[in-house]
C-alpha cells in the first residue's frame, strides 16, 4: 500500500463511542492503525472469506510505529468491538485474522 486514505472527520475527532456508549479517546496512532486495517480488510475480504492476516510486527513497520504502540491500538479497537478478529491455527502457532472493521461513532 503506497497511499493511506484517512477520512477528515476521523482526524478531527477526539474519540469514539463503544457499544456501551462510553467515550474512548483516539490518538494519532490509533487513527493510522484503524484507517490502515479498514482499507486492508475491506479490500481483501471481498475476495477472501477467512479474514485478513498480517502480523502485528508488519503492521507496526508499515505504519512507522513501535510494536508496543501497534499492540496498544489493536487492543483498544478489539476490546471495544470495532475490529473483530479470531485466532486460527497455522502450523505450530496461532494467527489473528481480522474479519471486520466497523465504522466509528466519532465524538
Amino acid at each position: 500500500m503506497n497511499c493511506l486514505t484517512i477520512e477528515f472527520p476521523l482526524l478531527r475527532a477526539r474519540g469514539f463511542l463503544n457499544s456501551k456508549g462510553k467515550e474512548i479517546p483516539l490518538t494519532t496512532k490509533d487513527i493510522l492503525l484503524y484507517s490502515y486495517l479498514k482499507e486492508k480488510v475491506n479490500a481483501l475480504s471481498e475476495n477472501n472469506d477467512v479474514g485478513y492476516y498480517e502480523s502485528q510486527e508488519d503492521i507496526a513497520e508499515s505504519l512507522g510505529m513501535s510494536l508496543s504502540s501497534a499492540k496498544k491500538s489493536l487492543k483498544k479497537f478489539v476490546d471495544n468491538d470495532i475490529i473483530l478478529c479470531y485466532k486460527q491455527q497455522r502450523h505450530n502457532w496461532l494467527e489473528f485474522r481480522y474479519s471486520v472493521v466497523r465504522p466509528l461513532t466519532l465524538v
